[in-house]
């Protein structure tokens, strides 16, 4: 499969209100300046389907970035607000997720930023960039000009008609401009795929019993002008740099063998890409922090990855068993905090059928500090060690490594990269007869493949195989 992306820009709709205003908008050119965009519609409202439908998208047409374009509720604390102005998020906050135990909901808001190079050109638009090319007639008759605003908009499962409740939902949240249905689903989809997301939506009613149809298609193509606007602002970088993901192929994965005298069957190998991509190697080792607590499922890190692929979830994607998580808290139990470099094995739920796992590996390659976030564990050659005999005794041929500790732990590249290799090799050496065939590191974005291939090229212990 080819790692060029169909596109670099897709706009998605909830409402075919939304579909046509933004059809009408771009056009049917595909182009806005040099970017390729496509428009599409997630068909209906709802934050579970928009994250289903907006990750199809997203896995098929492989874009830098994905806009939310539409139609919102506006807030009622946000007087300046008129029907017709363009809101923009620099917060999404889903204000559904909570917990209810004997003292009552306890809610647990879900918040996501937008990209901040397309922030910050929506800031930079000007009202005579899209405003005077809105050509349907605003329903109040007059000429006043829609303003664009950018604040909190709200995220969640329900249609509001009632301003008392939403300056509720809103009490907690001052710079609240208004509220829909899809931009945390879409929001959450974006930041699992690393694709940048920006959501403009324009207020159609003010969340109250006054709200009907009757401002929807002024209000729609009021936010595709303005998202229009945003892109000719021509902010996504070139998209041949380096820190871009690249396909994994099988095909392509350049691989080395130990060099004499050491010998082994077992062969290293780079692999280019996204994990997601990744259907050939029978164990992924997922990195966890030392309580074994795996990333949320909308977390973009290898353990979300994991977890969400992992797990069995409904046809809108939504998650309805935490598979992996709930496997893995069974294997850890009482241990926890488990020592630096520990591992343990799940199965790979539903990760067997779509990508052909076999097993799980979950090493504790980063660990807490009060006050200080996480690290990488100060030897990561453990993580590896430990990895390579699990899966030793489950009998597998191959392993996948991602480099651990690098993201969340905010390990150095290159130290990570030989403290693995370096692992790796003493491992092998002192197991000539190995159940294992190859040993893959994943090297995510261009960046990281070269040193991984650089480390490899260069050690005086391997050779190309």
């Amino acid at each position: 499969m080819s790692s060029t992306p169909v596109v670099d820009v897709v706009v998605l709709t909830a409402l075919p209100v939304e579909h046509r205003a933004v059809l009408r908008v771009l056009g049917l050119g595909g182009r806005v300046g040099r970017y390729r965009v496509a428009a599409r519609c997630l068909a209906g409202m709802g934050n579970a389907g928009a994250a289903a439908g907006a990750q199809q998208v997203i896995d098929t047409l492989r874009p830098a970035a994905v806009l939310l374009v539409g139609i919102a509720g506006g807030a009622p604390r946000a007087p300046a607000l008129q029907l017709g102005d363009v809101l923009v998020a620099d917060t999404i906050v889903g204000y559904e997720p909570g917990r209810r135990d004997l003292t009552g909901l306890h809610q647990r808001p879900d918040v996501h930023r937008p990209s901040f190079a397309l922030l910050a050109a929506a800031q930079e638009v000007e009202p005579d960039e899209w405003a005077p090319f809105i050509r349907t007639v605003r329903p109040a008759g007059t000429g006043t000009q829609p303003r664009a605003h950018v604040g909190t908009i709200l995220s969640g499962e329900k249609v509001i008609v009632d301003a008392a409740a939403l300056a509720e939902l809103s009490s907690a949240w001052p710079k609240t401009i208004g509220v829909e249905m899809e931009g945390l689903g879409v929001a959450t989809a974006s930041y699992r795929s690393d694709a940048a997301f920006l959501l403009v939506k324009a207020v159609s009613d003010k969340a109250d019993a006054a709200k009907d149809d009757a401002w929807h298609e002024y209000a729609a193509e009021a936010a595709a002008q303005f998202a229009l606007a945003v892109l000719r602002r021509r902010p996504l970088p070139d998209r041949s740099n380096d820190d871009q993901p690249m396909e994994a192929d099988p095909e392509e994965v350049r691989m080395f063998a130990l060099a004499p005298p050491r010998r082994s069957a077992c062969r290293l190998g780079v692999v280019a890409g996204d994990i997601r991509r990744v259907r050939f190697a029978d164990a992924w080792v997922s990195s966890e922090n030392t309580d074994m607590e795996m990333s949320r499922a909308a977390e973009f890190t290898i353990s979300g990855i994991v977890r969400y692929w992992g797990a069995r979830r409904d046809g809108s994607g939504r998650v309805v068993e935490d598979t992996i998580a709930r496997e893995l808290a069974a294997q850890v139990e009482s241990r926890r905090p488990v020592m630096p470099g520990a591992a343990f094995v799940t199965g790979p739920g539903a990760l067997a059928e779509s990508h052909n796992v076999r097993a799980l590996i979950h090493v504790a390659s980063v660990q807490g500090e009060p006050g200080a976030g996480f690290r990488q564990v100060r030897d990561v050659g453990a993580c590896v060690t430990n990895a390579l005999a699990l899966a030793e005794g489950l009998g597998l041929e191959s392993v996948l490594f991602p480099l651990l500790g690098v993201a969340s732990g905010h390990g150095d590249v290159t130290a990570t990269v030989a403290a693995m290799t370096i692992a790796t090799i003493d491992h092998l050496a002192a197991r000539p007869s190995t159940v294992l065939r190859a040993v893959y590191f994943l090297g995510y974005t261009r960046s990281e493949q070269a040193v991984v291939t650089e480390c490899l090229t260069d050690s005086v212990f391997l050779q190309p195989a």
